[in-house]
């Protein structure tokens, strides 16, 4: 086993590695020590969504094992209050890392997929199907094309122009452009998919898709409120699922949204999709009595973005 890590600023992307005596990787668990002065916390990966640990076929249980106490050990010596692994769907080790880690919450979310193995265009209703049609033409008059484009300054530009606006409009969580850069880096690397909606030379939408095992997961697409108008969104969506279906993905991940029958969560059903859980498991391995007495405001503040406890447990 070994531990390395990237250290930026108050996050520290780490890494466990278990290797074979012939020194070759059969397992890696990825996480993010959170550094605060109300207490470190760990989480599998924050602004990503999922994380957890990734194994090769041979003896998983052996290594899950290995990697899983290890952190524990971790933690525990470092004195950080919390691990939590966000585990990703589509994983079959969700019992196993329970059995495991033994952790002291778990919570459910749902998500939001298409099976690609299936006709999914068959599951679409009558009405989206028009829909979609209907703004693919309109998106099409307009003279708006899909690109894909994995320079930085793109993306910067897609940042600041059109997510920062947009978000600041609709009152969503902002993440900063940290998390963004990297993923630019790995689009490089062919681990992610970026596209953009383009009218003429100007950028009026874009997209982050991540590419997972067995799914390809759509991680953030925003579009202007120009492109709103324009069909701009549905033109990515569509785009990003031929992607995914040409590429063989068993699944399209919508991946979460606000609540289970919001105006988000019906447009995503709107094109066949089914609901599904995934599981954020806690563990807790530090003294929480001094952090709950900071109040839930407080401590939402001071951890944006990165699971610490479920909200019940908070003053």
């Amino acid at each position: 086993m070994k531990l390395a890590y990237e250290d930026h600023e108050r996050m520290i992307l780490q890494r466990i590695v278990c290797l074979d005596a012939d020194g070759a990787t059969r397992g890696v668990l990825p996480f993010v020590r959170f550094c605060h002065e109300y207490g470190d916390v760990i989480h599998s990966l924050p602004f990503l969504g999922y994380g957890g640990p990734v194994v090769d076929e041979h003896d998983q249980e052996d290594t899950l094992n290995r990697l899983i106490i290890h952190l524990v050990e971790y933690a525990t010596a470092e004195n950080i209050l919390t691990i939590t692994l966000c585990l990703p769907p589509f994983t079959s080790h969700s019992g196993l890392i329970e059995s495991i880690l033994q952790p002291d919450y778990t919570l459910q979310n749902f998500f939001q997929y298409i099976d690609l193995k299936q006709p999914f265009q068959q599951s679409m209703g009558g009405l989206q199907r028009r829909k979609r049609t209907r703004n693919m033409r309109i998106a099409g008059q307009q003279g708006i094309i899909v690109t894909q484009d994995h320079r930085e300054t793109s993306l910067k530009y897609w940042y600041e122009h059109i997510y920062l606006p947009r978000l600041t409009k609709t009152g969503g969580a902002i993440y900063p452009w940290q998390v963004f850069k990297a993923l630019g880096k790995a689009a490089e690397q062919h681990r992610v998919l970026i596209q953009y909606a383009m009218k003429e030379d100007q950028m009026i939408g874009g997209g982050i898709y991540l590419k997972q095992p067995c799914s390809l997961d759509n991680y953030m697409r925003v579009v202007s409120d120009e492109g709103l108008t324009m069909g701009a969104g549905i033109l990515l969506d569509w785009s990003s699922l031929e992607y995914a279906q040409n590429e063989k993905y068993d699944y399209y991940n919508w991946q979460s949204c606000d609540a289970v029958g919001s105006d988000i969560y019906r447009y995503k059903e709107s094109w066949g999709s089914q609901i599904a859980y995934h599981q954020y498991m806690t563990k807790v391995t530090g003294c929480l009595e001094t952090l709950k007495e900071k109040g839930l405001q407080s401590i939402k503040e001071a951890y944006a973005g990165v699971f610490v406890i479920p909200f019940s447990e908070l003053k």
